[in-house]
């Protein structure tokens, strides 16, 4: 596909911190477009460090009336250890997100119970589906990584459901090197920030240390949602873009539309 002239991101630094295993399709669209993709990951993925604890909950799959994945994270990880132990999904699935029902489309699990609009916890848990009336003496299972946020799964109880967890997989800073990247930002190589989470947003700051810190908060952040906008103005960034969503596409839109603002501007 030819890309109009307003489309193209020619000249247009973008720093990139999707985990390195999620980071190509992204960059690919980036490339595809113009931009300058810089690859640096704040957030590995990997196993959970209990998985016994993760194994015995998958075990008990099928007393569950509802299965939720948080992330396209929570359904690699989660299917991978389903299949492992043979078993196989037979009640409604939710996805918190486009990405993570994305994911479980490739894994050719149906979504039944997912929001048309706004993509977290909270437009989920506006759902007719988990009210109070539908959702009381359910038995619900999240999947998740560990160490995740509480408000899905209190919101649920206080309606009169039975939640657990299985925490599928672990987050950790990931052990990338930030010189090279301080580097591309003295050479004014790098025009904006794209973060898909709180985490990753947070870890790029920690990374960054006091020397970077100038450059990083007066450089433009791409952002996937109001928390994530809250926790960057608490940080410093003067310039904070909200994306409608943290998938690929949502992220590459939004970057269109600050580029052709700044265009025109000029």
């Amino acid at each position: 596909m030819i890309l109009q002239s307003a489309e193209r991101l020619d000249n247009t630094g973008v720093l990139v911190t999707r985990p390195a295993h999620q980071n190509q399709p992204f960059i690919d669209l980036l490339l595809n477009s113009g931009a300058q993709p810089i690859a640096f990951p704040t957030i590995a993925i990997s196993d959970t460090d209990n998985i016994s604890a993760a194994e015995s909950r998958i075990a008990s799959l099928d007393q569950y009336h509802l299965l939720i994945f948080i992330s396209a994270n929570a359904v690699k990880y989660g299917v991978k250890l389903i299949k492992n132990l043979g078993k196989h999904i037979h009640q409604p699935v939710s996805a918190i997100g486009k990405g993570t029902a994305q994911t479980l489309q490739q894994h050719n699990i149906p979504v039944n119970v997912q929001p048309a609009a706004g993509f977290n916890s909270e437009a989920f848990l506006a759902l007719d589906e988990v009210q109070e009336e539908q959702i009381s003496g359910k038995k619900v299972l999240i999947f998740r990584g560990q160490d995740g946020r509480e408000l899905l799964a209190n919101t649920l109880k206080s309606r009169g459901a039975e939640v657990d967890y299985v925490e599928v997989y672990r987050r950790c800073p990931a052990l990338s090197d930030i010189e090279p990247v301080l580097e591309l930002w003295a050479q004014n190589r790098i025009q904006i920030i794209t973060v898909t989470s709180n985490e990753s947003l947070k870890n790029l700051y920690d990374m960054t240390s006091k020397r970077g810190r100038d450059y990083l908060c007066q450089t433009p952040l791409v952002v996937p949602g109001e928390r994530c906008a809250e926790l960057a103005q608490k940080l410093g960034f003067k310039i904070i873009l909200l994306a409608t969503s943290a998938t690929d596409q949502a992220m590459l839109d939004r970057i269109r539309q600050w580029h052709k603002s700044t265009n025109a501007l000029e």
